[in-house]
């Protein structure tokens, strides 16, 4: 089975897009790597979805080194992804430059690591 990773899930353009991955090939499976505060909301909208049971929800973030995870699950998820959708982003402006520098920047070093 071919696995997709995608960040951004439960996130506007995420959850707009990961629908559209399942229908596009029914041998994929799609990890949304997740921020644990939005993990209960990705499990709803994963329930959701016409595939849900094709969607493996993983809590993460995109601006920690290798994602906040033990080095052995991120081994693990980097040895199973064979495409990445990046969409996890701040897009308010009213956010603070630190926080917006860490996630925009530091999350796109993290993913481009990966």
């Amino acid at each position: 089975m071919k696995r997709v990773l995608l960040t951004g899930f439960p996130g506007f353009i995420g959850s707009r897009i990961i629908d559209r991955l399942l229908r596009r090939d029914a041998d994929l499976e799609v990890i949304c790597l997740v921020q644990p505060k939005f993990m209960e909301k990705a499990a709803q909208d994963t329930a959701a979805l016409s595939d849900g049971a094709r969607v493996r929800v993983v809590p993460g973030d995109i601006s920690k080194p290798r994602f906040g995870l033990t080095h052995e699950a991120y081994k693990t998820l980097a040895g199973d992804i064979e495409e990445v959708w990046y969409l996890a982003a701040i897009y308010d402006l009213t956010i603070s430059a630190t926080i917006a520098n860490r996630v925009n920047v530091g999350g796109t070093l993290e993913v481009l690591d990966f």
